[in-house]
């Protein structure tokens, strides 16, 4: 058939070649994107982290705590649980299918939201500026 008609013989072997080169560039494509969204994934986890995640336990008692060593205080537990969360958060953009650790973050929004409920109700103002400084709210 190649004598005869060369076009339909090239164009079978040019469409195998093709189609084999494109689809390694299709999933070099997917992959170049898978990385650049993840890159973009963790850029914006670690913003997001860095916020409070970064800081110690004792760090986040000192700045929201009405001492140094108040841990009691609904505005203290609420920001180290928050701390927690956003620390988590990061755990589950890595393992998804994580269903024990999600149980207990679904525990620790309960409790938190619970304690804002709380603050709330008691001192509308201790909770606004709580709000605004953990950026919880828009």
């Amino acid at each position: 058939m190649s004598s005869e008609t060369g076009a339909p013989d090239t164009l079978k072997a040019g469409s195998k070649k093709n189609g084999s080169s494109s689809a390694k560039g299709a999933s070099a494509k997917r992959s170049t994107a898978r990385g650049t969204t993840e890159v973009e994934a963790a850029a914006t986890s670690e913003d997001n982290v860095a916020t409070l995640a970064s800081l110690s336990a004792q760090e986040v008692v000192q700045k929201f705590g009405k001492t140094p060593t108040d841990t009691g205080s609904p505005e203290t537990q609420v920001a180290l649980i928050t701390r927690r969360l956003q620390v988590l958060s990061v755990h589950f953009k890595k393992n998804a299918q994580d269903r024990h650790s999600k149980r207990g973050m679904m525990r620790l929004i309960s409790a938190r939201k619970g304690l804002l409920q709380y603050l709330r109700e008691t001192d509308v103002g201790r909770y606004r500026t709580l709000i605004g400084s953990l950026g919880l709210r828009k």
